[in-house]
């Protein structure tokens, strides 16, 4: 989980593609709602990434993993602190549900 945030701090979601199913599959994030596709998704936040100069993405302590078959899913409060081109600096925790599978042999 935490190897996904610090891709994500890197303000460059390529780095965190490799994590992130190809495909016809639903992808949510704050705006908008819902993306369909990994491929939306990427180019999408990508531009809404593009206004900050700083991010940091830091996985709760109360993080959870389960497993259920050949399907583990986690489950954390994960913390942002990005900071705007401008100098604003934003700092929020949000909920996180993550599904892992594997995927040619791979996961």
């Amino acid at each position: 989980m935490q190897k996904t945030g610090d891709g994500w701090g890197t303000l460059d979601p390529a780095n965190t593609a490799q994590y992130y199913a190809k495909g016809p599959h639903a992808f949510f994030d704050i705006t908008p709602l819902k993306y369909n596709g990994w491929d939306k998704y990427q180019k999408t936040v990508a531009g809404v990434l593009a206004g900050y100069k700083a991010a940091a993405f830091t996985v709760n302590d109360d993080a959870q993993i389960h497993k259920a078959g050949q399907i583990v899913w986690g489950t954390a409060i994960i913390k942002s602190d990005m900071t705007h081109k401008t100098g604003k600096r934003e700092m929020v925790a949000f909920g996180s549900t993550v599904i892992w599978q594997k995927e040619d042999g791979k996961g």
